[in-house]
């Protein structure tokens, strides 16, 4: 887990963010993990920037190099480093969005016939 050295810490790096954003660090579980609330707030004003504004989000760390767990139906282990949880987040998140009432997700997705 990379993070700014504290020294650095409140300096400015570019685009008028403070080096505090960089404690909304890149953590295993996927994307930006923020270690104090009270920094959430940057992580907005980041994704503003210039390089965050041409370049997508990269949530391919540990593709293809994961399989489902045989004792619990339905996990999906991978024992590297990535970004499992965040793609298995964003997959639920998008059955919610293509739902078109709660039958079809709660409590468990029925198979679409």
């Amino acid at each position: 887990m990379a993070h700014v050295p504290s020294r650095q810490r409140g300096s400015q790096i570019g685009e008028g963010c403070s080096a505090t954003l960089c404690h909304a660090l890149l953590w295993p579980g996927g994307s930006y993990r923020v270690r104090r609330h009270g920094k959430l707030e940057l992580a907005f004003p980041a994704s503003l920037g210039t390089i965050a504004q041409r370049l997508d989000y990269n949530f391919e760390m540990g593709l293809g190099h994961s399989h489902p767990d045989e004792e619990w139906p339905g996990v999906t282990l991978n024992y590297r480093i990535s970004e499992e949880p965040a793609r298995a987040r964003f997959r639920r998140w998008l059955e919610f969005m293509e739902a078109s009432s709660w039958d079809d997700i709660h409590p468990v997705k029925k198979d679409k016939k």
